[in-house]
């Protein structure tokens, strides 16, 4: 009887000392607080496949389209960064870390800033890119419209590639072909065609994006 009392005892601990590790790990992944309260997402045009809100997703969105407005209101939204003798207009900006290389990303957040998304842009050096957050996993359509250089697109869902596009080529027609993933995610990163390849990123891999 005694050594029952015990064993249940060593158990009890145990589990409590499991669930202290799940909670730790929580928080220091960054992800939802329990205070957190979602915004309503600003989203004009979405798939017919997306899903209900994704709440780690809508946090993470939450995140920068605070940031966003913060920049906003200290009139600095469209910082002029001069890359390669080019002026370009530069959002919001954060990293990404795959497979131990660092991308400087712009975050593309609101309806607007994901419709232009890197158009008309003349160059991208290859250390940057854009990311494009969305607060519901779907199948969301992209082009590349007004483009003057090719894209590796990746499809994230939370922190895993879940599907790769690799150098989609740039388009000058109207209506250019809509690219989607396989299946549907809450982010798009789009760093220079052939970087993929050049740094072995493959499907199934972890990507890290700072949180502002």
């Amino acid at each position: 009887m005694q050594n029952n009392f015990f064993k249940y005892y060593i158990l009890s601990i145990l589990f409590g000392f499991t669930l202290l590790l799940g909670f730790l790990f929580f928080n220091e992944a960054g992800l939802v607080p329990a205070d957190y309260t979602a915004s309503v997402a600003d989203i004009v045009l979405e798939p017919e496949d997306a899903e209900p809100i994704d709440p780690d997703a809508q946090y993470f969105y939450d995140k920068w389209s605070a940031k966003v407005r913060e920049i906003a209101q200290e009139k600095s939204l469209a910082s002029q960064v001069q890359i390669e003798q080019d002026v370009q207009d530069v959002g919001p900006t954060t990293k990404a870390r795959i497979n131990g290389h660092e991308f400087i990303v712009e975050v593309a957040v609101s309806f607007n800033e994901q419709a232009k998304g890197l158009s008309y842009r003349q160059v991208l050096p290859e250390n940057r890119g854009m990311l494009f957050l969305f607060p519901k996993k779907a199948t969301y359509p992209f082009w590349m419209k007004e483009m003057n250089f090719g894209l590796d697109m990746l499809w994230l869902d939370g922190d895993k590639i879940v599907d790769i596009t690799k150098k989609a080529s740039p388009s000058k027609e109207a209506e250019p072909p809509l690219i989607r993933p396989r299946t549907k995610v809450d982010k798009v990163l789009e760093i220079n065609a052939g970087l993929c390849d050049k740094f072995n990123i493959a499907i199934g891999d972890t990507i890290a994006i700072d949180l502002p």
